[in-house]
């Protein structure tokens, strides 16, 4: 339903085939229907939730975690908290199918080396095409990579399992966050009147908030507003240093 060009009978048929199979099943979207200033770089940033709907489908990672027993909810703030590859490895056990003729037996799609590495295991499978379902992820700035989709569902999972969340302030928390930014600025820029070096000042502040918010993600998982703190910082040293000014000239 996200997608233009499909009828209701479409929606129809699917719903009927999923209930003919008599199997659950979960959709593959990931980002939201609502997205944080309507990002639209395609980079996936969210997990998907739940359809809204009929037949108002989980998500298929959500899914996956349920049927190996354990009770997985769509965090809050839905952002995915990426899994870093160890050095000169791979992050998840892949497996790839060799390639076989239609109609080979399972144990040349399945050799039976893997059997044993694959009992109780979580098994996801998907495909590494060359020029189909590759997603941008926050990751993708380190070498321009796109990952497969069925790896960005592995990094759902995976934190779904694990427990993991990353957290954003409230709005509310923000604003307040901003004023006594704004504030500072403007009460060091009284404090310390370097108009000719202002750029000290400001390079500062930015700088202080930039370790910040680096510290809080690293340590907390909670993303800092750093491109409005920024701003407010910016605002409140420029109104230290000329709003006397103005105020002299007022007069």
């Amino acid at each position: 339903r996200r997608v233009r060009g499909f009828s209701e009978e479409n929606f129809e048929f699917q719903q009927t085939f999923i209930s003919e199979t008599g199997r659950d099943a979960g959709h593959v979207f990931f980002a939201r229907k609502e997205e944080p200033l309507k990002i639209g770089d395609q980079v996936v940033r969210f997990m998907g939730e739940d359809s809204p709907e009929p037949p108002n489908l989980p998500s298929f990672a959500q899914l996956v975690a349920e049927k190996a027993g354990i009770r997985a909810e769509i965090p809050e703030t839905p952002y995915i908290s990426w899994l870093l590859p160890p050095a000169g490895d791979d992050l998840f056990t892949l497996f790839r199918i060799p390639r076989h003729q239609p109609g080979s037996s399972p144990d040349v799609i399945l050799p039976e080396s893997w059997r044993a590495a694959l009992k109780d295991k979580i098994v996801l499978i998907g495909g590494d095409f060359v020029a189909r379902d590759k997603h941008l992820t926050p990751l993708s700035i380190l070498d321009g990579a796109r990952l497969p989709g069925v790896m960005v569902h592995a990094q759902i999972l995976a934190q779904l399992i694990d427990g993991r969340e990353i957290r954003t302030i409230g709005w509310t928390s923000e604003l307040v966050l901003l004023l006594v930014v704004a504030f500072a600025g403007y009460l060091f820029s009284q404090r310390w009147q370097i108009k000719k070096y202002d750029w000290i000042l400001y390079f500062v502040g930015i700088f202080a908030l930039g370790t910040l918010g680096i510290v809080m993600f690293f340590a907390y998982s909670l993303i800092v507003p750093s491109t409005t703190l920024f701003f407010a910082w910016t605002l409140g040293v420029t109104g230290g240093h000329y709003l006397p000014d103005l105020m002299k000239e007022s007069r």
